[in-house]
C-alpha cells in the first residue's frame, strides 16, 4: 500500500511539473504585452477618458490629431493623425488642421460591408459635439467649454430637445472638406494643441455609436494599432494588431533597449490589459514572469528595492530593470463644499489639514517614495513655488482651531464620511485617516465604494470628504489650476464645488500666459487663497517606482498620456532565457 502511494505521489508530481513547463512554454512563446491595471474601467467610450487607467486603455484604440513624442523630454507634441502641426490665424483664434490621407478605422460590424472605412474631417466634428451633448454626459466637457464659437449655445439647445441634433451646422467647427478641420476660437486657447492630443478628441465613426447604443461603450471603434478582441469585467482587455493601421514608424533611434526600430509599428502582436484588483497578487504575478510591467506597491518596497532606493539583487538577477521618476501625481483632502457642515466652517477644514500627518502617510503607504505637497502644483510644473513653505503638522494647533471652529475636542459635531475605493490599501488608508483625525476628537466614518460608486458621488457632489489626485492631461499649470474654477464644478472636474472670485479671475490670466515670472507670481496668489479657504488639503506627491522584464524592450514612462504599446515589444528569444529564472 505504501509502495502504491509512493508511485501515485510521483505520477501526480509529475503531471503537476509536466503542467508547469506547458504553461512555461506556453508563456515563453507568447510575444503579446502583458500589462495590469488595478481598476476595473467604468468606460471605454473616449468622451469618459478621465481616469488615467481608462486613457492608458483607450489609447490602444483610439487616436487623437496631436501626440507626444515618445523619448524626448521635456514632452514635445508631434502630428499624429494631422497632417503636419495646427496652423493658427495671426490673432490665434482659427485652427485650421488637416487630416492625413489614408487613415481608415478599425474593421467592425457597425459599418455595411464589415470593413473600416475612410476617416474625415467630419468625424471629429461628430466626436466633438458628443463632448459638448449633454446627453452624453462627457467628462472632457470642460476642454471645450467657452472655448469654442457656437458649441455651448448648441449645448445648450440639445438640453433642451428631446434627441441632439448633429446635423446642425456651427460657425466655430467645421470640416471644410473630407481633409479639412477648421476651428473658431473664441479667444486665444494657449493650451489647445494639449487638447488636441488628448483621447478625448478622437475621431469616432457614428456607425458604431448608431449600432451599438448604449454599448458603445463596451464597443471601441477607433484608428490606433491595436483593436479590442476580449473583454471580460474584471479580468482582462485583450487587443490584437490592427491591419488598418497607418504607416508609422519608431520616432527616434537613439534609444537603448530599441529593437526592429526600422519595422512598422505596432512591434508588438497584442496587448493583454490585465485587471487584478489587489495589489499583492500584481507584485506575485509580475514576479513570477507573467506580467511585464509593475508598479512597485506600498508592500513590496522593502522587497523590490534597497534602502538607497536601488533595485534588489534577486530581482536584478532575473533580468528585471528599474524605471524611477518624480511623477506630476498629486493627492489631497477634498471637501465638498456644498455640504452643511464642511463645507460652510473654513475653520474645520484648516484643522483637519492641521492634525493630518502627511509625512507618515508617505512612510506607512509609499515606503517613502513621495514628498510632502504644499500647494496647488506639483515641482515638475512650471510655476511650482520652490519658496513656499512646507505643509503644517500641529496637533495641538489642529486642537485650538477645532475649538475656534465651534467644535471643542469635537463636541457638537457630527461624524464625518470619508469616501474611499474597497480595495485593501483603501481600507488600511482608511483606518489610518480615523486614527489621525481621533487625536483632535473628530469621529471619521470611512465608506467604501466601487470605482464607478464613487465617481459617481464626486459628480453628483454626493460626498463629504474624500480623497483626490490628479495626473497632468498635458503639462501646463492650467490643467491644475482649472481643477478649482468654478465653472468646473461638479459634474465638472472641480469636485470639491469651490466657488471664489478672485481665484477664478486669477485662473482666466494665469491661462492665458506663457510660463514665466508674472505668471507664478499669480499662481503664487491662488495657492494664499488655498492655504485660506482650504477647499483641499494637500497630501502627497508621488515618485513612481517601476519594474519591467528583461524582455521587455523600448519601455519610456509616457505619463501625460499616448499610445506607449506600439513603440514596444516582447522580445522571445530573451523571454525564453530569463524565464528560467523564475
Amino acid at each position: 500500500m505504501r509502495i502504491k502511494k509512493i508511485l501515485l505521489a510521483l505520477v501526480l508530481l509529475v503531471a503537476v511539473v509536466g503542467l508547469a513547463c506547458h504553461r512555461r512554454d506556453h508563456a515563453s512563446s507568447d510575444e503579446r504585452i502583458q500589462w495590469v491595471i488595478w481598476e476595473n474601467p467604468k468606460s471605454l467610450d473616449p468622451a469618459m477618458a478621465s481616469e488615467a487607467n481608462v486613457t492608458e486603455t483607450l489609447a490602444s484604440v483610439y487616436e487623437p490629431l496631436l501626440q507626444y513624442h515618445y523619448v524626448k523630454r521635456p514632452y514635445t507634441l508631434i502630428p499624429g493623425l494631422s497632417d503636419g502641426m495646427p496652423n493658427y490665424s495671426k490673432d490665434g483664434k482659427t485652427v485650421t488642421i488637416k487630416i492625413k490621407s489614408g487613415i481608415r478605422f478599425q474593421d467592425d460590424p457597425c459599418f455595411s460591408d464589415g470593413l473600416g472605412r475612410t476617416v474625415t474631417a467630419h468625424d471629429f466634428v461628430f466626436a466633438w459635439k458628443r463632448i459638448a451633448d449633454p446627453k452624453v454626459q462627457s467628462d472632457g466637457w470642460w476642454i471645450f467649454e467657452d472655448r469654442i464659437v457656437g458649441l455651448d449655445e448648441w449645448r445648450l439647445r440639445q438640453s433642451k430637445a428631446e434627441i441632439s441634433n448633429y446635423d446642425e451646422s456651427l460657425e466655430g467647427l467645421k470640416a471644410v472638406d473630407d481633409q479639412t478641420l477648421v476651428v473658431k476660437l473664441k479667444k486665444p486657447y494657449r493650451q489647445f494643441n494639449y487638447v488636441l492630443a488628448m483621447i478625448y478628441t478622437a475621431p469616432v465613426p457614428k456607425e458604431a455609436v448608431s449600432k451599438y447604443g448604449k454599448d458603445f461603450s463596451w464597443h471601441p471603434v477607433g484608428t490606433g494599432p491595436f483593436k479590442l478582441t476580449e473583454f471580460t469585467r474584471g479580468s482582462r482587455i485583450v487587443f490584437e494588431k490592427n491591419p488598418n493601421f497607418r504607416e508609422e514608424y519608431f520616432p527616434d533611434k537613439q534609444l537603448a533597449d530599441g529593437v526592429d526600430l526600422d519595422k512598422r509599428l505596432p512591434l508588438a502582436s497584442g496587448v493583454v490589459i490585465n485587471i487584478i484588483l489587489e495589489r499583492q497578487p500584481i507584485w506575485l504575478s509580475f514576479t513570477s514572469g507573467k506580467l511585464d510591467w509593475s508598479r512597485i506597491f506600498k508592500d513590496n518596497f522593502a522587497a523590490a528595492l534597497t534602502p538607497d532606493k536601488k533595485l534588489a539583487p534577486d530581482l536584478a538577477a532575473k533580468g528585471i530593470k528599474l524605471t524611477r521618476y518624480d511623477s506630476t501625481t498629486q493627492w489631497w483632502i477634498s471637501f465638498n463644499m456644498r455640504d452643511p457642515v464642511v463645507g460652510k466652517n473654513k475653520l474645520l477644514r484648516k484643522a483637519i489639514g492641521l492634525a493630518y500627518d502627511a509625512q507618515r502617510e508617505i512612510d506607512l503607504f509609499m515606503g517613502g517614495n513621495a514628498i510632502v505637497a504644499n500647494q496647488i502644483l506639483p515641482p515638475g510644473i512650471a510655476g511650482f513655488d520652490f519658496a513656499k513653505p512646507p505643509k503644517t503638522y500641529d496637533v495641538e494647533k489642529a486642537k485650538e482651531v477645532l475649538a475656534q471652529a465651534g467644535f471643542p475636542g469635537g463636541k457638537g459635531l457630527p461624524p464625518i464620511t470619508l469616501d474611499l475605493e474597497g480595495s485593501g490599501v483603501q481600507r488600511q488608508f482608511g483606518e489610518y485617516f480615523k486614527d489621525q483625525m481621533s487625536k483632535i476628537g473628530i469621529q471619521i466614518n470611512v465608506v467604501l465604494n466601487t470605482r464607478p460608486e464613487l465617481f459617481d458621488k464626486k459628480r453628483r457632489s454626493k460626498t463629504q470628504v474624500i480623497i483626490d489626485g490628479w495626473v497632468a492631461d498635458y503639462p501646463d499649470a492650467q490643467n491644475y489650476l482649472q481643477l478649482l474654477y468654478s465653472k468646473n464644478k461638479s459634474p465638472g472636474p472641480n469636485y470639491s464645488s469651490f466657488e471664489n472670485a478672485e481665484f477664478d479671475k486669477l485662473y482666466l490670466q494665469v491661462a492665458d500666459m506663457e510660463p514665466g515670472a508674472a505668471r507664478s507670481q499669480l499662481i503664487k496668489r491662488m495657492n494664499a487663497i488655498l492655504d485660506e479657504e482650504a477647499p483641499w488639503i494637500p497630501v502627497r506627491v508621488d515618485t513612481i517606482s517601476m519594474v519591467t522584464q528583461g524582455w521587455f524592450k523600448n519601455f519610456v514612462h509616457l505619463e501625460p498620456g499616448g499610445n506607449p504599446f506600439k513603440y514596444q515589444k516582447v522580445d522571445l528569444e530573451t523571454k525564453k532565457r530569463l524565464l528560467k529564472n523564475f
